[in-house]
């Protein structure tokens, strides 16, 4: 038993009807989509980049400098860092030197004994 699909002309015209404008009109759309795109590309082909490259240097250099005066400040800082250590263990020798000389006031006291 075989089933078949039987489209009388009637319904094959109505398919076709309402197939074909939905298809024209996206190809219309892409056509139209495709001339702006066109038309964008040329204008801004045309227009002047000058200023925008001048703007765009002149960013470059700006970050450049930041970027080597943060570079300047780091070393700053290292250096800071290695002085405040030096000072941190000469005031450690320092204090301890000074309490051992406490601590043998207090030991060489007569009436601690």
């Amino acid at each position: 038993m075989s089933k078949t699909l039987v489209l009388s002309p009637a319904v094959l015209l109505t398919i076709i009807l309402s197939v074909v404008p939905a298809a024209g009109g996206f190809v219309w759309w892409m056509s139209d989509l495709s001339t702006r795109l066109v038309a964008m590309e040329g204008s801004l082909a045309s227009s002047d980049t000058g200023t925008l490259n001048d703007r765009l240097t002149q960013t470059e250099e700006r970050v450049q400098f930041n970027s080597d005066n943060i570079d300047d400040v780091w070393e700053s800082f290292e250096k800071m860092d290695t002085e405040m250590g030096d000072i941190e263990d000469k005031l450690s020798a320092w204090m301890e030197r000074e309490l051992s000389k406490v601590y043998d006031i207090i030991n060489d006291n007569p009436l601690g004994k």
